[in-house]
Order: structure tokens, then C-alpha cells, then sequence
């Protein structure tokens, strides 16, 4: 009797927790974490072994992100950990030295990318390469010039805080996808080298966020500006901010964690663009810059977009899945297409 009833019971969780998915009030967003919440995916329109994988990884995200009382699961578990004397969870998020927190394998595998566990290679790569180059293609037609501009893991700036169990690969995963656009013609921007060169002065990332702070996104942009052919961004100066509690402590289940200043900054312009924004264009009276642009991007593109709107006379913000309506949409096209997208979806693994 006991064991017919912890059989029905258990049924009956799951039952719960498969149907709780399915009625959780669509919030669209994980606050903590700063990203959309997985929609259930579209079935594959063809029975192909990449496509059938990308569905059902889809649905495990799905159901991830839905799952009942997710945040406090999170929290408990490396709350126990850590009672343990145990490391954060590796698939999650992870500490490094000086209490960096770093993004775990479940986001795009980036762990596996940044130790050369996996590669890019063959149709994987073609195909990758095909999806960019058909974005170039579509711009081409209209005279537009397309950039592919990517937004560096804090892992390939602040490799020395990665805890010692994690040894970066000596070429990136990128790294083959990035010279196979290069040769079939479409502009890539990768930031690394310039970030490189400028962390010696200050703090780029944030210790306990994924993403790049106010210093480090002018960095990237004022580089990409250069090389874009663009004027230089107005004169601005940065000051310090308070510390920032960064979406990994969310993504890691802390309730609480140690925060330090020096990581957070706050632009100041000395001319302060005039910005005036009708039906989602945003428009610039005191641009440096005659040219307008079309933005297409996700998380990192937040800390970019003051030095967008400060450079182009009129730009638009899409998504990335809205690039197909908009160029077929009635809206006057731009100068400059900006595909702004961070390292581990640059190439994402089937």
C-alpha cells in the first residue's frame, strides 16, 4: 500500500509540475538573469538530426525556465552546496578567484567552447556561415552595409579570475567561424583585442554580471568606430557607481553575495545628445554622424546603445528574430546594419 502510494504520488508530481509550465503566468523575462523567457518551440518543418536536436533542447528550455519556485530551488541548492564545503554548480554559474562569478555550461555550453571541448567545423560551420552571409546578402541588395559585431564572454577578456580547474583552449571556438565570414565577405567585429589593451586601466566587466559595463561597451563601440569609418563619439567622461549586484548572483541562487565597487560606472556626456524617439525610431539632432542604423541585437547590446544613439542620426532597435519583417517592412532602410550578438551565440552548438 505505502509503495502503491509514493508511485501514485510521484506521478502525480510530475503530472503537476508539467502542467504548472503550461498555466505559469507568461512573464517574458527572468529579471535576475536579464533575458527573455523560452517560448515552447515551433515543431522542426523537417525531420533533420540538427533540427530534431534544436526542438527538444528548446523544450528542455522551456521547462527550465517554468519550473515551479525555480529561483528558491536555485538558491537552495547552492546554499547546501556551499554548507558542503562544495563548488558552485559548473552547468550554472561558477566562482573564479577574488569572487568573479562566471556563466555556467547550460548558457550556449561556453564552458566546453572555452576549453576546446568542442569545435566548429564541417556542415556545423558552413551552416553557420550561410545564415550570416544570407543576413549580408539581404542588406547588399538594399545598399546597406552590414557588421557583425560581437560582445566578448567576460571569460575571453578575465581569463586569469577563472578558478584553476578551468584552462581556456589556446584558439577560441570562434575562431573558425570568424575567418570563414571574413572570406566570404562579411564584416565581423570582435572587440577581444581592443579590450585587451584598455582593462589595464579599469574594470571592462562587471565581477558578478555577464556583461560588459559603461567603460567597457565605449571601449568596443569607439574601436568599432574607427574601423566603421565613423566620427569619433562625443566627448564623455565615466564616474565611479555604486556596486552592482550582477545577474549571475540570480543565475548562481545566492541569496546573498560579497559586492565590491570599482566595477560600475556612469557616463557623462559634455554635450548631451539631443534624442527624441516617434513610433521606434530614435532620432539625434546633435549626431556626430549623418548616417542612420538598424540594430539587431540582445543583452550586450544595453550598455551599447548611449554611443549608438550619440553617433547615428536615427537608428531603430530590433531583435534578433525580427530581422526578416524589417527588411521586408515599409520603413526606410538604413545606412548600416548592426548584428550585435555575445560570444557564445556567435556560433551556437547543435
Amino acid at each position: 500500500m505505502n509503495k502503491f502510494f509514493i508511485s501514485r504520488s510521484l506521478v502525480a508530481l510530475t503530472f503537476a509540475v508539467f502542467l504548472a509550465a503550461f498555466i505559469a503566468p507568461n512573464t517574458e523575462k527572468l529579471e535576475g538573469e536579464r533575458r527573455r523567457i523560452a517560448a515552447f518551440p515551433e515543431a522542426p518543418s523537417k525531420i533533420r538530426s540538427i533540427s530534431v536536436k534544436k526542438f527538444f533542447k528548446d523544450v528542455d528550455a522551456f521547462f527550465t525556465d517554468r519550473f515551479p519556485l525555480r529561483s528558491y530551488a536555485l538558491s537552495l541548492s547552492i546554499s547546501l552546496q556551499d554548507a558542503g564545503g562544495g563548488s558552485m554548480d559548473m552547468n550554472k554559474c561558477y566562482k573564479g578567484k577574488e569572487n568573479w562569478l562566471f556563466l555556467g555550461n547550460s548558457y550556449g555550453r561556453c564552458v566546453d567552447k572555452l576549453q576546446g571541448a568542442i569545435g566548429l567545423s564541417g556542415n556545423t560551420l558552413k551552416l553557420y556561415t550561410a545564415e550570416y552571409k544570407k543576413k549580408n546578402d539581404a542588406a547588399k541588395k538594399h545598399g546597406i552595409d552590414f557588421f557583425v559585431f560581437i560582445g566578448p564572454n567576460k571569460s575571453s577578456i578575465y581569463p586569469e579570475y577563472l578558478p584553476p580547474v578551468v584552462i581556456p583552449a589556446r584558439r577560441r571556438f570562434i575562431a573558425p567561424l570568424v575567418d570563414s565570414l571574413s572570406k566570404s565577405g562579411v564584416q565581423v567585429y570582435d572587440p577581444t583585442e581592443r579590450l585587451f589593451a584598455a582593462k589595464a586601466d579599469c574594470l571592462l566587466y562587471y565581477r558578478t554580471d555577464t556583461h560588459w559595463n559603461a567603460r567597457g561597451a565605449y571601449e568596443a563601440f569607439a574601436d568599432f568606430g574607427k574601423r566603421a569609418g565613423l566620427p569619433a563619439p562625443p566627448i564623455l567622461s565615466f564616474e565611479e557607481a555604486p556596486a552592482r549586484r550582477g545577474d549571475l548572483v540570480d543565475i548562481g541562487g545566492y541569496t546573498t553575495f560579497p559586492l565590491s565597487a570599482g566595477d560600475n560606472f556612469t557616463a557623462h556626456w559634455s554635450v548631451t545628445p539631443a534624442l527624441h524617439e516617434k513610433d521606434g525610431l530614435i532620432t539625434n539632432a546633435r549626431a556626430v554622424s549623418e548616417k542612420t542604423a538598424w540594430v539587431f541585437g540582445d543583452s550586450f547590446t544595453e550598455a551599447l546603445s548611449p554611443y549608438i544613439t550619440a553617433t547615428f542620426k536615427a537608428v531603430r532597435f530590433f531583435s534578433h528574430g525580427e530581422f526578416k519583417a524589417a527588411m521586408s517592412s515599409g520603413h526606410s532602410k538604413p545606412d548600416m546594419i548592426l548584428w550585435i550578438i555575445v560570444e557564445r551565440n556567435f556560433a551556437k552548438s547543435s
